[in-house]
C-alpha cells in the first residue's frame, strides 16, 4: 500500500512537469517575431505581446517605435534594439511595466547576463520623443547612449553584463526613480576623456561612474615639452614646461629619486616656469615629470634625463680668434673640468693646461678662416675606457684686421696729415711690413710701405696731402684683411691779397701801376686818386650824367684778380672788366645793380693775368643822380702776391714758384741756411697766419724759421718763430705789413734750403 502511494505521487509529478513544459512551448510559439529596420511609425501592442526579436531592430527614417504598457520583449542572443534616426517611446506603468529580457527568461529557462545585446540610442535619435519609463531591462548588456539625450524614468535595470547604462561624453540623459541591481556595474559608465560641449548628467537613482582615467571638462590638460632635455647630478636649472590648460599650476613632481621640481612665478595657460634641482646622488636615467594644475595632473614621460656631471663649455676667449697665426692661447671657461680634461679642436686633441674645475687653456695651431668646433673630453668615471665629451662650442677664426686711424679725414689741402696703422697682436721677430697705396696719388701721396717694429702693434706714417678731392689710403699685409682710410681734401682758404696800394696824392700813380679814369672828373681833392686813398670821405666822380665812364687801374705787369671791392653813393649798374691792350674790354664779373654801400664781389673771369682792370658803369638808375656819379673806393684782390723775391734760387725753381698757390712747384734757395723768401702783398694789411709747405724731404731734417714783416721792404720786424720738417708748418701771427719775409735761420739736414709753398693769411 505504501509503495503504491509513492508510485502514484511520482506519476503525478511527472505529469505536471510535462504539462508545464507544453505550456511554455505553447507560449513561446505564440510570440510575435520581429526583426529588421523600422522606417515608419510602428506600435508594439499588448495584444500582440510578447514580442520576440530574432534579428537586430533599427529605428530610423524619423519613425517612432511605440511600445505599450505591459508588453514583454524577448531578445535572442546578441540582438540589439537601436534607435538611429527616430524615436523609442516605451512608456509602461507601475502596474504594467514593459520588460526587455532574454529569450531564455521563461519558465524553465536559464537566462544569464549578456544573453542579448543592448538598447542603443544614437546621435540621430529624437531626444524629445525617446522615453523609457516603468521598464525592466535584464539579462542583456544594458542601455548605451551615444551623443543623445533620452529620458529614463523608473527603470529597473538588473542582471546585465557590464554597466547598467553606458554613455559617452556628449550625452545628456535625464530621468528619475531608476534602480540598478545585479549588474556588473550598478551605475552609469562614463569613459575617460574631455567634455568639450555643454552636457547634463541628469539620470537620478543610478550613480555615474568613471571606471578608469579622468573626465576633464573643457579638455584634458597636457604637457607637450620641457625646454631642457637633461640635468646633471648636482645641477640646478631653470626650465619651462609647455602644454595646454596649465592654468593654476600648483606643484610639480619628478619620478627620479633625488630630483625636485618647483613651480616658479609667471605661469600661463600654455607654459609654466619650473626650477629643477638634481642632488649629487640623484638616480640616473629617464624621469617622468608631472604637474598639478587646476584642470588635472598631466604627465610627460621621458621628459628629462638625469646624467652624471659632464664637462661643459660656457665661454671661449679670444672669440673670434685670428687665422693664420700659430701659438695663440685659447682660454676655455666652463665647469666640471678635471686634470685629465683635454680641449679638442674639430675633434683633434690640443695640448691642454688644467687651470681649475672651471678653466682650461690650450695652444691653437695656425687656423684657416671659418667656424671651428671646440669640445672638452675627459675619462668617464662610470665606464672605463669611455670619455665624457662636452657639447660643442663654436670658435670663429677670422683674418686678422689691419686698422687705419682715423678711418675718415676731412681737412684742408696741404695741412700735415698722419695716419696710424695697427694690428691686433705685436709684430714678430724682424717686425712686420705693411704695404700702403693711394687711390689718387696726385691728391694724397703715401710711402710704398711702413714697418711695424718688432714687439710693437702700430706705426705712424705721413700722408702728403697735395691735391684737392677724395682719395682712399689702403694698408695691406699677407694674412691680414685690408684697412682703408677715406680722405677728403679741400682747397686752402683764399689768401685775398690786395693789389692796389693806397695813393696819397693827385698823381694817382705808384710803382705798381697807374690809376686813371675817363676824361671827366671832379676837381681835387675829388679826383681819380680819391678812390684809391683808403679814405671813405673822398671819391672819384664823373661830373657828368653821361654813361660809358669808368674807374680804371693799369698794372705795370699783368696780374690775376680773384675779388674786387667798391663803395658808391649812387644807384649804378656796375661790372668789373679787363683788357690786355686798353682798347678791347671784357666782362670779368656779373653786372650788379646796387648802390649806396660797400660791396665785395668775385671776379668770375680773372684767373688769367691781365694788365688793365676797370669798374664800368653801364647804367644809372633812379632819380637821385643830378650831374655826376662815381665811386668812393676801388680795390682789387688776388691770392698771388704782387711780387716774390728771395735771397737766391736754383735753376728754374725761382721765388715765384714758392708763392704761386701750387703744391706741384716750389722754390729752391740754391744754398744752405741762412736764406730768405719774401712777398709783396701790395698794401699794408693785417696778417693772422703764415703757412709753409716743405714737402717730403724738401729739405730733409729740421728747419728753423723767423717770420718778419715790413711796410717798405727795408726795415724788418720779427713777429714769430717756427720750425718744422716735412709738410706744413702753420704759425699764428698778429701783425700788419705790406711785405712778409720767411727768414731761414738754420737747418739740420744736408740739403739746400727749399720749399713748395709760402702763404700768408
Amino acid at each position: 500500500m505504501k509503495a503504491k502511494k509513492i508510485i502514484t505521487s511520482a506519476a503525478r509529478t511527472l505529469i505536471l512537469g510535462i504539462v508545464a513544459y507544453l505550456g511554455a512551448a505553447q507560449s513561446a510559439q505564440a510570440a510575435t517575431v520581429v526583426s529588421g529596420a523600422i522606417t515608419a511609425n510602428t506600435a508594439w501592442t499588448l495584444a500582440q505581446s510578447p514580442y520576440q526579436v530574432a534579428g537586430d531592430i533599427s529605428v530610423g527614417n524619423g519613425a517612432t517605435l511605440a511600445i505599450e504598457a505591459g508588453v514583454t520583449v524577448y531578445l535572442d542572443a546578441a540582438r540589439n534594439l537601436t534607435v538611429t534616426d527616430g524615436a523609442l517611446s516605451a512608456r509602461g506603468t507601475a502596474g504594467q511595466p514593459i520588460t526587455f529580457t532574454s529569450s531564455l527568461d521563461t519558465a524553465g529557462g536559464a537566462p544569464a547576463p549578456g544573453d542579448w545585446g543592448q538598447i542603443r540610442i544614437l546621435d540621430g535619435a529624437d531626444d524629445t520623443a525617446t522615453i523609457l519609463e516603468h521598464a525592466q531591462i535584464r539579462y542583456g548588456r544594458g542601455i548605451s547612449v551615444q551623443a543623445a539625450s533620452p529620458a529614463f524614468n523608473y527603470l529597473q535595470i538588473s542582471n546585465n553584463l557590464g554597466s547598467a547604462i553606458s554613455i559617452d561624453l556628449g550625452s545628456s540623459p535625464k530621468g528619475v526613480g531608476n534602480r540598478a541591481t545585479g549588474n556588473t556595474l550598478n551605475g552609469i559608465g562614463v569613459p575617460a576623456g574631455d567634455v568639450l560641449g555643454a552636457v547634463t548628467w541628469g539620470v537620478k537613482g543610478i550613480p555615474y561612474v568613471v571606471a578608469a582615467g579622468v573626465v576633464s571638462v573643457g579638455g584634458t590638460p597636457t604637457l607637450g615639452a620641457l625646454s631642457i632635455s637633461e640635468i646633471q647630478q648636482g645641477e640646478t636649472l631653470d626650465a619651462v614646461l609647455g602644454g595646454t590648460r596649465l592654468a593654476g599650476a600648483q606643484s610639480a613632481g619628478i619620478s627620479s629619486a633625488g630630483v625636485t621640481a618647483t613651480v616658479r612665478g609667471g605661469a600661463t595657460d600654455t607654459s609654466v616656469p619650473i626650477r629643477l634641482a638634481a642632488g649629487p646622488g640623484a638616480a640616473l636615467g629617464a624621469a617622468i615629470i608631472e604637474l598639478q594644475v587646476a584642470a588635472g595632473r598631466p604627465a610627460l614621460a621621458g621628459a628629462l634625463q638625469i646624467i652624471q656631471p659632464q664637462p661643459t663649455v660656457t665661454g671661449l676667449a679670444p672669440n673670434p680668434a685670428y687665422a693664420a697665426q700659430a701659438g695663440n692661447v685659447l682660454n676655455v671657461a666652463g665647469k666640471n673640468f678635471v686634470p685629465a680634461s683635454v680641449v679638442r679642436l674639430d675633434g683633434a686633441d690640443l695640448t691642454t693646461v688644467y687651470g681649475s674645475a672651471t678653466s682650461l687653456s690650450a695652444a691653437l695651431p695656425a687656423l684657416a678662416a671659418g667656424n671651428k668646433s671646440v669640445t672638452v673630453a675627459q675619462p668617464d668615471p662610470l665606464n672605463a675606457g669611455n670619455f665624457l665629451v662636452s657639447k660643442s662650442a663654436t670658435l670663429a677664426a677670422v683674418a686678422p684686421l689691419l686698422v687705419l686711424t682715423p678711418s675718415a679725414v676731412n681737412q684742408t689741402q696741404g695741412l700735415p696729415l698722419n695716419l696710424a696703422v695697427s694690428v691686433p697682436l705685436p709684430a714678430g721677430v724682424g717686425g712686420m711690413v705693411v704695404n700702403l697705396s693711394s687711390s689718387a696719388p696726385a691728391i694724397a701721396s703715401v710711402p710704398a710701405s711702413i714697418v711695424i717694429a718688432e714687439g710693437a702693434a702700430s706705426a705712424t706714417f705721413a700722408v702728403d696731402a697735395i691735391g684737392v678731392g677724395a682719395a682712399s689710403v689702403t694698408a695691406s699685409a699677407t694674412g691680414y684683411s685690408d684697412a682703408v682710410s677715406v680722405l677728403t681734401l679741400n682747397s686752402s682758404t683764399a689768401r685775398r691779397y690786395a693789389l692796389i696800394p693806397t695813393l696819397t696824392s693827385a698823381t694817382s700813380s705808384s710803382s705798381i701801376g697807374v690809376a686813371s679814369a675817363s676824361s671827366t672828373w671832379e676837381v681835387a681833392p675829388f679826383g681819380v686818386f680819391s678812390a684809391f686813398d683808403n679814405n671813405p670821405t673822398g671819391r672819384w666822380v664823373t661830373n657828368t650824367t653821361a654813361l660809358g665812364h669808368s674807374l680804371k687801374w693799369s698794372f705795370v705787369s699783368p696780374h690775376t684778380v680773384t675779388e674786387f671791392e667798391y663803395t658808391t653813393d649812387n644807384l649804378l649798374y656796375t661790372q668789373l672788366q679787363y683788357s690786355d691792350d686798353d682798347i678791347n674790354w671784357f666782362g670779368a664779373s656779373a653786372v650788379y645793380q646796387e648802390g649806396q654801400g660797400n660791396f665785395v664781389r668775385p671776379a668770375t673771369t680773372g684767373a688769367t693775368p691781365h694788365r688793365f682792370w676797370r669798374l664800368y658803369v653801364s647804367q644809372v638808375y633812379g632819380a637821385t643822380v643830378a650831374n655826376w656819379y662815381g665811386y668812393n673806393k676801388f680795390q682789387l684782390y688776388s691770392d698771388v702776391p704782387l711780387a716774390t723775391t728771395a735771397s737766391g734760387s736754383y735753376s728754374t725753381q725761382t721765388p715765384y714758384f714758392g708763392t704761386d698757390g701750387s703744391l706741384a712747384t716750389g722754390w729752391n734757395g740754391g744754398s744752405f741756411a741762412p736764406a730768405w723768401i719774401a712777398m709783396d702783398l701790395g698794401v699794408i694789411r693785417p696778417i693772422s697766419e703764415v703757412r709753409v709747405y716743405a714737402g717730403t724731404g724738401l729739405p730733409a731734417g729740421i728747419t728753423n724759421y723767423t717770420i718778419q714783416v715790413s711796410d717798405d721792404a727795408v726795415t724788418w720786424t720779427s713777429v714769430a718763430q717756427a720750425s718744422g720738417g716735412a709738410y706744413w708748418t702753420n704759425t699764428p701771427v698778429t701783425a700788419t705789413g705790406r711785405f712778409v719775409r720767411l727768414y731761414i735761420n738754420s737747418h739740420t739736414g744736408g740739403s739746400w734750403i727749399a720749399l713748395f709753398e709760402f702763404q700768408v693769411y
